[in-house]
């Protein structure tokens, strides 16, 4: 009997465990934690602890129980609540922290006559207590706007003060006011001006002074185009012209104003694609600031004349997400293995539909593609990336609009109409208070700061960065050095470079002239012992001696190229061994140069590969040269051909190794000055090809610059004859074994 009740009692206890555990994983399958992430410089994805974390998801519903509909803003106020454009209510509804309705405002009266609001698109608070709402104003039968939208300001008792109608604008209408206005997104500034982006006008922000009055536009780009877009479209007909893609200037869809320096953050809708990865592209893995393309920013911080003044100093641009799948996969890049409740097909770059300023010159963009938030420094370097689509608290459902308050991040769901609440974890507060004391220059808690930072997160790019800036900023170059290469910040390294290097000339500058003078003396003793090995009459002799007669005919072409053929001075193996130096120096400058101008990947870069698309296109030369003797009624034979070749490659391989000995020694301001080795050595070469080709087959200047020319073409043919017979051998091959597979099973 005893026996029976504990094994009744196990059976029961294992059952309720089973139950729970089974609960437990529908509750973590519903609503599974995002994970944060940043970008290197190389371009990887990489997992950061969480520097916020979605702590609660407010749902907005009024005290009758009926919740908010589709809701297109909101914006909170300085003592929390949450002042919320309920769209498709028709209201604009304040709630509390705790999401418990204050008031509501969908009717109201202003100089005497009765308002209601219509789709109420933005509301904004400003400065001196009063707010601002925008809606769609009079709708036709259908419920379509007007285009007669409106901005209303209230005061901070709720009353309405000032009425802002269509704003009278000769660049959009004949009369200046026969145009579509519905503003979606405004902001004000501490002056009483409105900055409003108005649906379908690409002219950039219309500016309104405090009463109401028309100022100009501002923020509006120059049309980017190019020279043969144009020649296309002067000669296409007119459905082809329709069928292209118009030269459309930028239009906002979020804006916000900085409070620093009331410059407005604006995020843009209207981007080209294929500059986005363009720009990604040019920028993965340079090791230096991002470049800006204003076709493919996404994101941009206005002065008080229009310009673009976001500093853009990160890796990247703020472009959301670096890794952009070709084709639609479930998810995203790298993150559908960690999350798998995202089941929607994702593809495209990121675009943003909000931005918040923070504090300190910081900013965060919310990314409606994949549901995130983007968070970004003063330099627009990438703090962190969180969040992803589905319904939980720790999701995001259709992210309309974002905004910042007391180091919290807010996110309105307009599809689920909840408010996700973002608090700064421990991590996250350290994090802050890092880039804090580096904006204020206060380098002793910087350098303490980013030092806990990296005990937590030994990947943060950001925290090396910072701490060899603050050690440049010390001059301590050396330490400096050190964390930016840590941080792949070539830039940063070369101007740390450039102080240790002035500092190591400044201190041993004797021993170094010293140190030349001698590499010069043993450079003359070398050429001497070379010049008295070659009279000799020894194998050893004969080789130098054919060794030397290369180098002679790198200044006296004409005559060099004349004996090599003639009076048998050159060698086949030295010819291949020639080329076969110019890979050695071009793998060198590729993948061995200085830290200054090596941008190479180790784990995507094969050194034999390198190698072979040097030495390769040589010897396919070698052999299309000597195809074409016959129909070019050339006099050299192969040897000839190759040995002439690998004369000729001299000048560019001493070029390659004076790169790369200067790799060393120059810093990337000083990368002209290499170039010039290279760029002599290159023409040089070119020089020696076609005096070459003069000298082996006896042609004139004018054949021999047509056989090269076929030369190259010929060299098009070898590569397509092989690739041809490769892939027959390789049908044949896939046959053979179909064949062996089917007989083997019968």
């Amino acid at each position: 009997m005893k026996r029976f009740i504990k094994r009744s009692i196990g059976l029961i206890l294992s059952i309720i465990i089973a139950v729970s555990i089974g609960n437990m994983c529908v509750l973590a399958d519903d609503d599974l934690p995002y994970i944060t992430y940043t970008y290197t410089r190389s371009g990887d994805m990489v997992l950061s602890p969480d520097v916020y974390t979605v702590s609660e998801a407010i749902t907005l519903k009024d005290s009758k129980g009926v919740a908010v509909k589709y809701p297109k803003d909101f914006s909170v106020d300085s003592d929390g609540n949450f002042w919320v454009a309920d769209t498709d209510n028709n209201r604009v509804i304040c709630f509390s922290a705790s999401g418990k309705e204050l008031w509501a405002i969908s009717e109201f009266s202003l100089d005497g006559k009765k308002y209601s609001l219509s789709s109420p698109q933005c509301v904004q608070h400003a400065f001196d207590g009063s707010f601002y709402i925008s809606d769609s104003g009079e709708l036709d039968e259908s419920g379509t706007p007007l285009g007669n939208g409106r901005i209303f300001k209230f005061d901070s008792e709720l009353k309405a003060v000032r009425l802002f109608e269509k704003p009278q604008i000769s660049q959009l209408a004949n009369d200046g006011i026969s145009y579509n206005y519905n503003p979606v997104r405004f902001a004000v500034d501490a002056a009483g001006r409105i900055y409003v982006i108005a649906d379908g006008v690409n002219q950039g922000f219309i500016q309104l002074n405090k009463k109401g009055e028309f100022q100009g536009f501002i923020g509006a780009p120059d049309v980017t185009y190019n020279v043969w877009e144009l020649i296309v479209r002067k000669f296409s007909t007119k459905a082809q012209k329709e069928r292209m893609q118009s030269f459309v200037p930028t239009e906002y869809c979020g804006v916000d104003i900085d409070a620093d320096d009331g410059f407005l953050f604006a995020a843009t809708k209207t981007y080209n694609q294929a500059d986005v990865t363009d720009l990604i592209s040019s920028q993965l893995g340079n090791g230096a600031s991002a470049a800006s393309n204003p076709s493919a920013e996404m994101i941009r911080k206005l002065n008080a004349s229009g310009e673009d003044v976001l500093r853009r100093k990160g890796a990247f641009s703020p472009v959301g997400d670096i890794l952009i799948p070709d084709i639609g996969i479930n998810g995203s890049p790298k993150l559908d293995k960690s999350i798998t409740r995202n089941q929607e097909t994702v593809s495209g770059s990121s675009r943003f539909t909000d931005i918040c300023s923070m504090s300190e010159g910081m900013y965060a963009a919310v990314d409606t593609v994949r549901n995130r938030v983007f968070v970004y420094d003063y330099d627009s370097n990438l703090i962190c990336a969180f969040g992803g689509a589905g319904t939980g608290k720790t999701s995001f459902s259709d992210p309309t609009a974002i905004c910042f308050f007391n180091d919290t991040l807010f996110i309105l769901n307009s599809q689920q109409g909840t408010i996700s609440t973002c608090a700064l974890t421990e991590y996250g507060k350290t994090l802050i208070a890092a880039l804090h004391a580096q904006y204020n220059s206060d380098t002793e808690t910087s350098l303490r700061l980013w030092g806990e930072i990296l005990e937590q997160n030994s990947n943060c790019e950001l925290a090396y960065d910072a701490i060899g800036r603050a050690y440049l900023d010390n001059e301590d170059a050396v330490k400096a050095m050190q964390y930016f290469k840590l941080s792949s910040n070539h830039s940063y390294y070369s101007q740390a470079y450039k102080i240790n290097r002035d500092n190591i000339i400044g201190d041993y500058f004797v021993w170094i002239i010293i140190g030349i003078l001698a590499f010069l003396a043993a450079f003359s003793f070398a050429v001497k012992g070379m010049k008295k090995l070659a009279k000799k009459s020894n194998p050893i002799g004969k080789a130098f001696s054919k060794i030397n007669y290369c180098f002679y005919t790198l200044i006296h072409p004409f005559d060099g190229f004349y004996c090599l053929k003639h009076e048998n001075r050159g060698s086949l193996i030295l010819g291949f061994a020639q080329i076969f130096i110019l890979g050695i120096s071009s793998v060198l400058c590729t993948n061995a140069s200085g830290y200054n101008f090596n941008f190479v990947d180790v784990r995507y870069e094969n050194v034999f590969f390198t190698f072979l698309t040097v030495v390769l296109p040589y010897l396919l030369f070698t052999v299309s040269n000597w195809c074409l003797i016959t129909l070019f009624d050339g006099k050299g034979t192969y040897k000839d051909i190759v040995v002439l070749t690998g004369c000729s490659t001299i000048p560019l391989a001493i070029a390659n190794f004076i790169y790369f000995a200067l790799s060393f020694v120059c810093v990337a301001d000083e990368a002209a000055l290499m170039t010039v080795f290279t760029t002599i050595g290159t023409v040089w070469m070119i020089f020696l090809f076609f005096t070459a080709t003069i000298s082996v087959h006896d042609y004139t200047p004018a054949k021999a610059v047509i056989s090269l020319v076929c030369t190259i073409f010929g060299i098009v043919i070898i590569v397509f004859v092989i690739l041809f017979f490769y892939d027959v051998i390789s049908s044949i091959a896939g046959f053979a074994k179909m064949l062996y597979s089917d007989l083997s099973v019968r």
